[in-house]
């Protein structure tokens, strides 16, 4: 069969119908937490975006899941969102959100208690950037101590141990 021009999902399903446990819980992360395929795909490899790499590993077979707790974590507040606020979780939602939420002062209570008098604010993004402010906003609205979450995204901080991203 010519698998050249697949679309991830296909390799998704082909994979487990060949035994492989590793895509078994992939497809169990996107029903779980209903996250689109790739950010699932990127969750449990440990990143913020899909990588060739991480990609090629997929489609051949040979995607290994470096972080599961991660994923369980980042899904759940997702859900959380999603449930509460009626949230669409987009790529550049969840990509945001995993970036804010590993800032090493991030504090999940903190953020949960500001959303419930500023989740409108969540309806405002579009792409990443975007969402990375809002998360700014609604984190830091009237509290001393605040984290500059939008200047640690756009320095890329998070990013010290990737290697290429193609996105």
């Amino acid at each position: 069969a010519n698998r050249k021009n697949w679309p991830m999902t296909a390799y998704l399903n082909f994979h487990i119908e060949n035994g492989k446990k590793e895509y078994q819980i992939v497809k169990a992360m996107t029903k779980q937490y209903s996250m689109p395929l790739e950010c699932a795909i990127f969750l449990l490899a440990g990143g913020y975006s899909m990588w060739r790499e991480t990609r090629n590993d997929f489609k051949q077979g040979k995607f290994k899941i470096k972080s599961l707790q991660r994923c369980n974590e980042i899904g759940a507040s997702l859900m959380f969102m999603k449930n509460n606020f009626n949230i669409r979780l987009t790529r550049s939602f969840i990509t945001a959100y995993a970036v804010v939420s590993e800032h090493p002062k991030f504090k999940w209570e903190r953020f949960k208690t500001a959303l419930k008098s500023k989740s409108a604010l969540l309806l405002r993004g579009t792409n990443t950037e975007d969402f990375v402010r809002v998360f700014d906003k609604i984190y830091n609205g009237n509290v001393h101590n605040k984290i500059n979450f939008t200047r640690y995204f756009l320095d890329r901080e998070y990013q010290d141990d990737e290697e290429g991203d193609d996105s």
